[in-house]
C-alpha cells in the first residue's frame, strides 16, 4: 500500500518484493556459516542495526528504487537473523522435546503479526506513513536490550567457509528445502497484493487491512499445540497433510465475495502454513547436530529466498493478465504440482520420523 501511495503500481510491488528476496538469497547461506564458526548473538545483533537503517531509508524519500533498497535491507537483517536464532533456540532443548521448543519460540510470531499490522494500519491512516516507519526503527532499537542477556553458543576465532554436511544430512535437507520453496511460492504469489486486493475489491481502509492481518495472525499461536503433537504422532504425517489442506483453501481464497469470506479462508490458511512450518523446523533441527543447525536452517530459508523472489514475479503476471482471482488459483495449482516430489524425497531417503525415534529413546 505504501509502495502505491507514492505513485507505483501492482508491477511495482511485484518487482519491489521479488528483488527484495534476492539479498536473502545471496546473504542466508554465509550467515549460516558465520552463525557456527563465529558468534550467533553478534549475527542477530547485526541484523538489528540493517533493520534499523532500512526503517529510517522508508522516511529519507518516496523513491521507488530507494523503497527497494529498504526493503533488500529488511530481508538481508532476516537471512542475518534466523539461522542464528533457530540454531540458538535447538541448541537449549533436548530431542525429546524439540516440538515443544519450537513451537513455543514460534509464538512470538503471531504477537508481532498480529499486533504491528493493527498499529500500522491506523498509524498510516491516522498520522500518514512516516510516523509508522519511525516507530518500527523504535520498537527494532528496543530489541537491543534483551540481547544483551542472551548467551553465545559459538567462540570461534577462525572462520572457515565450508558447509562440512554428509551425505545423510543432504536426505535429511533436501525436503525441508522443497517445502520452504513450494510453501513461500504460494504465498508470495498472493501474498504482496493482497493489501491491494483488499483495497481495490473490498474497499478496505488501512485499518481494515491492518484489521486482516492482526485475526489471520491467530492460528500461529496454535504453535504449542502443533510441537506437542509433533513429538506425539511424528511430524512428517503432519507435513504432508498440511501441504494437501492448502489447496482446497487457496481455491476458497480465489472464490471468496467478500472481506468476510476471504478472511475466514485465510484463517485456515495460517493454520496449515503454521503446520507445516513447524513441523518441518522440528524435522530439520532433530536431524542435525548443534554445529550445523545454522547451516542446516540456512539452506532451509534459501528456499524461503527463493519463493519469495519467482511468487511475486508469477503473481504479477497473472494479477496483471488475467486476474487476482487466478493468482489464488495458481498457489493451489503449484503446491498440487509439488506434493509428489515431496512425498517421494520423504519415502526415498527414508526420512526418520520424530516420535519412532523419540520412542525408540524412551524403550
Amino acid at each position: 500500500m505504501y509502495i502505491r501511495s507514492v505513485g507505483g503500481s501492482v508491477q511495482d510491488v511485484g518487482l519491489c518484493y521479488s528483488l527484495a528476496a534476492v539479498s536473502l538469497v545471496l546473504v542466508i547461506i554465509p550467515s549460516g556459516i558465520l552463525s557456527d564458526k563465529f558468534s550467533r548473538k553478534k549475527m542477530i545483533i547485526l541484523s538489528q542495526i540493517i533493520g534499523c537503517i532500512s526503517c529510517i531509508l522508508f522516511v529519507v524519500t518516496d523513491s521507488i528504487s530507494i523503497i527497494l533498497m529498504s526493503m533488500s535491507l529488511l530481508w538481508m537483517a532476516l537471512a542475518l537473523r534466523m539461522p542464528a536464532m533457530q540454531a540458538i533456540i535447538a541448541g537449549n532443548s533436548s530431542p525429546h522435546h524439540m516440538g515443544r521448543t519450537i513451537g513455543l519460540m514460534a509464538l512470538s510470531y503471531p504477537v508481532g503479526g498480529m499486533t504491528g499490522p493493527l498499529i500500522g494500519g491506523w498509524i498510516s491512516e491516522t498520522f500518514g506513513w512516516t510516523p509508522t516507519f519511525y516507530v518500527s526503527a523504535i520498537l527494532i532499537l528496543l530489541c537491543f536490550f534483551p540481547l544483551l542477556f542472551l548467551k553465545d553458543e559459538t567462540d570461534v576465532k577462525k572462520i572457515i567457509f565450508k558447509f562440512n554436511i554428509n551425505r545423510k544430512l543432504t536426505f535429511i535437507i533436501l525436503p525441508i528445502f522443497l517445502i520452504n520453496i513450494i510453501v513461500h511460492v504460494s504465498f508470495r504469489l498472493v501474498g504482496p497484493f493482497i493489501p491491494l486486493y483488499l483495497v481495490d475489491h473490498f474497499n478496505s481502509t488501512e485499518t481494515l487491512v491492518g484489521f486482516f492481518y492482526f485475526i489471520i495472525f491467530i492460528p500461529y499461536f496454535s504453535s504449542g499445540f502443533i510441537g506437542e503433537l509433533a513429538d506425539k504422532i511424528g511430524a512428517k504425517i503432519l507435513v504432508i497433510t498440511s501441504l494437501i489442506s492448502l489447496i482446497p483453501l487457496f481455491i476458497l481464497a480465489g472464490m471468496a465475495n467478500s472481506y468476510i469470506e476471504l478472511l475466514v479462508v485465510y484463517l485456515f490458511l495460517g493454520f496449515a502454513v503454521t503446520v507445516t512450518m513447524s513441523t518441518s523446523q522440528i524435522i530439520l533441527m532433530n536431524g542435525t547436530t548443534a554445529k550445523l543447525r545454522g547451516r542446516a536452517t540456512a539452506i532451509r530459508d534459501l528456499g524461503m529466498g527463493l519463493g519469495g523472489f519467482s511468487g511475486p514475479l508469477i503473481g504479477v503476471h497473472l494479477w496483471t493478465t488475467f486476474s487476482p482471482s487466478i493468482a489464488f488459483y495458481g498457489s493451489a495449482l503449484i503446491i498440487v504440482l509439488a506434493i509428489p516430489i515431496v512425498v517421494v524425497a520423504y519415502m526415498k531417503h527414508g526420512f526418520h520420523d520424530i516420535y519412532n525415534s523419540n520412542r525408540n529413546k524412551r524403550s
